[in-house]
């Protein structure tokens, strides 16, 4: 069995978002919340890269794939937003396993919505992807500058 060029690039830009995703976790060192985010920027990026050379999409630019595509589509950014949620910020701090899981998470779910997206319609993906990534460049400016979450 020949590896294609094709698939040794989305085996090895696979192994490289995962590898980004749990060896800084697994090394706790304060980082202030925004330049936090935008590492999360960068891993959902690579993610999506990962996600769009996997993906084969339909053939012709009209061709539609199946509507469950939609699913990851929809489910993947709206369950990453859960997962930058401000008030975990302190548990996954002290806890480096967990965070490790939580950006592997992220970095899956970006996959799923990119590669959704591509099979869905083509370059579809890419507008889901990079829209997920602007999503975690306005959380470094957002949750990055606010005020801190009052514990109970």
């Amino acid at each position: 069995m020949s590896i294609t060029p094709q698939r040794l690039k989305t085996c090895v830009a696979t192994l490289v978002t995962l590898a980004v995703a749990i060896v800084p976790a697994l090394k706790p060192e304060e980082v202030p919340i925004a330049e936090h985010h935008l590492f999360h920027a960068a891993l959902i990026l690579l993610a999506v890269i990962a996600a769009t050379l996997a993906a084969r999409g339909p053939s012709r630019d009209r061709e539609q794939g199946s509507p469950l595509w939609l699913m990851p589509i929809i489910v993947g950014p709206l369950a990453m937003m859960f997962l930058m949620w401000p008030s975990t910020y302190d548990y996954l701090d002290t806890h480096p396993l967990a965070h490790a899981l939580d950006h592997v998470a992220i970095a899956v779910l970006g996959y799923l919505g990119a590669y959704g997206g591509q099979r869905y319609v083509r370059g579809l993906g890419w507008v889901v992807g990079l829209a997920t990534v602007g999503m975690a460049v306005i959380a470094a400016g957002g949750f990055g500058f606010a005020p801190p979450t009052p514990k109970l």
